[in-house]
Order: C-alpha cells, then sequence, then structure tokens
C-alpha cells in the first residue's frame, strides 16, 4: 500500500492505549514472541525518562516507530542515543519512512548534543545494511556473533542472532553511491580500539 500521506511526530506525552499498539506493531514487522518485543511500560515510560521515540502515522494508526535510549559509554564523556528498534509495517516500506525517522533523530541528536546514534542490525537483512550504511553513512564498528540468543516467533526459530554494531556520527552526511567492494572481515572488528 504506498501511500505518501502520513505523520510524523515525536511522542513525548503517549499513552498506554498507544504504547500497546506499538509493541503489537513490533511483532508484526519482525515476526517476532510476546518476549521479544519491547513492552508497552518500556514504551510509556521511555520519552518520560529521556529517551525518544519517533513515530509515523496513517490514519491515525502508527505504521512505523523508532524507540531511541540515552546512553553513556563509561571511556568517554559524550552521552549517545541507543536506537532501541526502528521498524516500519511490511506495506509501507520501501518508502522512506525509516531514513526519515533517522534523518529526524539526527536532529535531535545534534540539539540535545548527543555525539552520534548507536545500535546493532542484522547483517544478513540487505535493507537494513543499504539504509543504515551506504545511504545514512553509519560504520559497522563490531560485529557480535549470535547476540541476543535464541528470539522467540516462528521467523526467528532456531536462527543465529549475529548483530554489527553500528555507529553514526552527528557529521555524517548521506553517503554518494559509489561502486567500490566492500570487504568486511567477520571477527570482532572493533572501530574504538
Amino acid at each position: 500500500m504506498k501511500n505518501d500521506q502520513f505523520k510524523m511526530t515525536i511522542l513525548q506525552d503517549p499513552s498506554i492505549e498507544l504504547c500497546q499498539k506499538l509493541s503489537q506493531m513490533q511483532k508484526k514487522v519482525w515476526g517476532l514472541g510476546d518476549h521479544d518485543v519491547l513492552p508497552p511500560w518500556k514504551l510509556y515510560i521511555t520519552p518520560r525518562i529521556g529517551g525518544i521515540i519517533i513515530a509515523a502515522f496513517q490514519n491515525n494508526e502508527p505504521i512505523a516507530q523508532a524507540v531511541f535510549t540515552h546512553a553513556q559509554d563509561p571511556n568517554r564523556t559524550q552521552p549517545y542515543l541507543y536506537l532501541d528498534l526502528i521498524g516500519v509495517l511490511q506495506e509501507y516500506q520501501s518508502q522512506g519512512l525509516g531514513e526519515k525517522i533517522l534523518w529526524h533523530a539526527m536532529e535531535i541528536t545534534k540539539q540535545r548534543n548527543y555525539s552520534s546514534i548507536q545500535w546493532t542490525y542484522d547483517p544478513l537483512e540487505g535493507a537494513n545494511a543499504n539504509l543504515y550504511i551506504r545511504k545514512l553513512g553509519a560504520k559497522a564498528a563490531k560485529y557480535y556473533p549470535d547476540y541476543y540468543g535464541e528470539l522467540t516467533g516462528e521467523k526467528h526459530r532456531g536462527t543465529a542472532t549475529d548483530r554489527f554494531f553500528a555507529v553514526l556520527n552527528v557529521e555524517a552526511k548521506p553517503v554518494q553511491q559509489t561502486d567500490a567492494d566492500v570487504t568486511i572481515a567477520l571477527d570482532h572488528y572493533d572501530a574504538f580500539e
């Protein structure tokens, strides 16, 4: 269902009912079980304790969401935003919603004096890598084999949860597409070492 008529907003005071819808939406986006989604109470308190939730709506129903937590590396002075999750319902994917949400989050990151946005993502999800690395200019800083252990839900049951740890610095600019070959070593590469 391709339709550009949506409203994007920062949720500063979401109701518990909206948080329940967002939690259910996570199951639809990733095929997760009840134990692996952010529960409604976590979504409810996130903006109330300094985190950020950005959501897109169509006809007052959530179609995309991103949840960010304030984070601090003990070896660095400047805090960063940790992206707990970002997801777009399947029928609204490939319309640039995820990219718009993340660029909006980068503006918030700059305004609040965070150093970066950091998160993990599945290296086998090509659309995610395309968005994070090619379009946004994030760097894959670390690799973690089976990071979350076994997830529930039919889609992920029995599948390893390998993850790249990505960093998008505040000075990041959209990356120009290139034809360069890229080689990634699948070990515990750490860009900070």
